[in-house]
């Protein structure tokens, strides 16, 4: 009987697997829960946005203008797959975003960090590659108005 169980433990894919952060094993491989990466679910998703970063940022409204200010990317406590991004628009507007992966996304989120009276919201995405972030959104004015910006930075 001892010998059965050995060999069962042999044949299970998933006996020497060790799926970390509520991640699960399937058939050999570790299925991570929302937040997390990697062959263990050992890394947080938003790991590689957080950090300081150089940006060339363009805005379409009218006159565009392209800003050359850094933005920084920090943790959100609300949940382990967001994050917060400071300084848009080169005025200390920030926005809590979403990560899926390398990716990140913002829908109708309210900025923060905006003069009283003003009221904004901000729909936008972009993706991580190594070092470098691009990023597309847009701002809404509570007046109506709107402005479309790109921004590509670099991670510091």
């Amino acid at each position: 009987m001892f010998v059965a169980a050995a060999a069962f433990s042999a044949c299970d894919p998933c006996s020497k697997v060790d799926c970390q952060n509520g991640g699960s094993c399937v058939d050999g491989t570790c299925q991570c829960v929302t937040g997390y990466e990697g062959t263990e679910c050992e890394t947080k998703s938003r790991t590689r946005f957080v950090g300081s970063f150089t940006v060339s940022e363009t805005c379409l409204g009218a006159p565009g203008v392209t800003f050359n200010n850094p933005i920084i990317i920090d943790t959100s406590a609300t949940a382990v797959n967001l994050i917060i991004i400071r300084n848009l628009y080169n005025t200390g507007w920030s926005v809590e975003a979403t990560v899926k992966g390398a990716a990140v996304s913002f829908k109708d989120a309210v900025v923060s960090g905006t003069p009283a009276g003003v009221s904004l919201t901000a729909t936008g995405s972009g993706t991580m590659a190594g070092t470098a972030l691009t990023l597309k959104y847009g701002v809404r004015y509570g007046t109506g108005a709107s402005d479309s910006c790109q921004v590509a930075a670099v991670k510091k």
